[in-house]
């Protein structure tokens, strides 16, 4: 009953409710006003008709011109939540729960809090799904949506410049494709990629994995930025993605396109990245779209190549429900050898199993029946049961 009613709070029913009792108590006090002038003043009774007429129309255009506009801009879900609906939008706030964002440094942003699952970010009492985020604008008071659209972020100017920092450091500017090209660009490139992913109602939506759509997105969208760059740039913007200062910034802070992937691929295979190493460890990826980056040149390097990044790989299934976890599944499959697999995945599966952690279950599982393996524990019963449990985790 809590959640029922913590959803109903969190989706402002209580604010719809006033707004639609006092527009209609307006409407009903017109409509009485011209009728008691009707009845009591028989000499004004045309004046009173015609009042009667054309109030009644205004005030209930007036309402729902009041109620859409107003209600939008005061949305605790805004713009998303006219497309969501209700319903769609009770579900998904329900269960979560939120906690204030952390900044590297340690400093508690208590204006900004994200929730356990790192679908939602709630600031000054409105909540933004955060993959279908783009990242802030240049004034740094707008959220750039990934459909070429825009919501204003109620309060900002007064807010603590603590607030600016989180966001700054959950939307980082993207790096550039190259030093002398800007990787930002207008609008309607994030719209026509949006459109190349979704092609179902934005209501549909609502109920999509939102980080796999973010990250389908940000291929398509590093795809056109892509095509946009003249061809002696674009060979020069290759040639310096693999210089050893410029590398570790590109792989981590943005998805990269196919060329860029085989150039990365080619210096790791011949030696030419010093510290190679450091593109294979997962905690230096701050956005996880961009983990994909790591797990595609491993798998352009091939294998026997890749075989010391292995555990890179097998870390990647530690959480099913990343967008980077499929890939991982994918690299791995088709990279190496199958008894090269097996004896990782038995290894894993035990210590899986013993922390009692079901995402990590279910990414090995995963891998192993991409490969045809059935997994096997001591104690079968509890092998079982555990399957069962994560086939069905991360459902809404």
């Amino acid at each position: 009953m809590w959640n029922y009613i913590k959803g109903l709070l969190r989706i402002g029913i209580p604010f719809d409710v006033g707004i639609v009792g006092f527009m209609t108590l307006f409407v009903d006090a017109m409509a009485l006003s011209s009728a008691i002038s009707f009845f009591t003043k028989p000499k004004t009774m045309l004046a009173a008709a015609i009042l009667f007429l054309v109030m009644c129309p205004v005030a209930v255009l007036f309402s729902y011109a009041f109620f859409m506009g107003f209600k939008d801009s005061l949305s605790p879900v805004p713009y998303w939540g006219r497309y969501f609906g209700k319903d769609n939008i009770y579900k998904l706030l329900a269960e979560d729960k939120f906690s204030p964002y952390v900044t590297r440094d340690g400093y508690v942003c208590h204006d900004l809090k994200v929730s356990e699952s790192g679908r939602w970010m709630k600031i000054a009492g409105r909540y933004y799904p955060i993959p279908l985020v783009k990242g802030l604008n240049v004034r740094e008071d707008y959220l750039e949506l990934i459909n070429g659209d825009s919501i204003e972020i109620r309060g900002m100017k007064s807010r603590a410049t603590l607030l600016k920092a989180g966001l700054k450091e959950m939307f980082p500017p993207t790096m550039a494709l190259a030093a002398t090209l800007s990787y930002d660009d207008i609008p309607s490139n994030a719209a026509e990629a949006f459109k190349r992913v979704w092609k179902k109602d934005y209501k549909e939506l609502a109920q999509a994995d939102w980080f796999e759509i973010r990250y389908l997105w940000e291929e398509e969208y590093t795809k056109l930025l892509a095509k946009m760059i003249p061809g002696k740039k674009r060979k020069k913007a290759l040639e310096d993605i693999t210089e050893e200062h410029l590398v570790y910034k590109h792989m981590f802070r943005r998805v990269l396109y196919d060329d860029e992937i085989a150039a990365v691929a080619k210096a790791v295979k011949d030696k030419e990245i010093e510290r190679s190493y450091a593109l294979f460890d997962i905690t230096n990826y701050d956005d996880e779209y961009c983990v994909c980056n790591a797990i595609k040149v491993l798998g352009v390097v091939g294998y026997p190549d890749n075989i010391e990044w292995i555990e890179f790989l097998f870390k990647c299934l530690k959480d099913v429900q990343k967008s980077y976890c499929d890939d991982a599944v994918l690299v791995l499959k088709e990279n190496y050898p199958r008894e090269v697999l097996i004896d990782h995945i038995d290894d894993e599966i035990v210590k899986a199993h013993e922390a009692n952690d079901l995402l990590w279950a279910a990414g090995l599982i995963s891998l192993a029946k991409a490969i045809d393996y059935e997994i096997s524990l001591k104690d079968n019963k509890v092998d079982k049961d555990k399957e069962k449990e994560v086939s069905v985790c991360g459902t809404i």
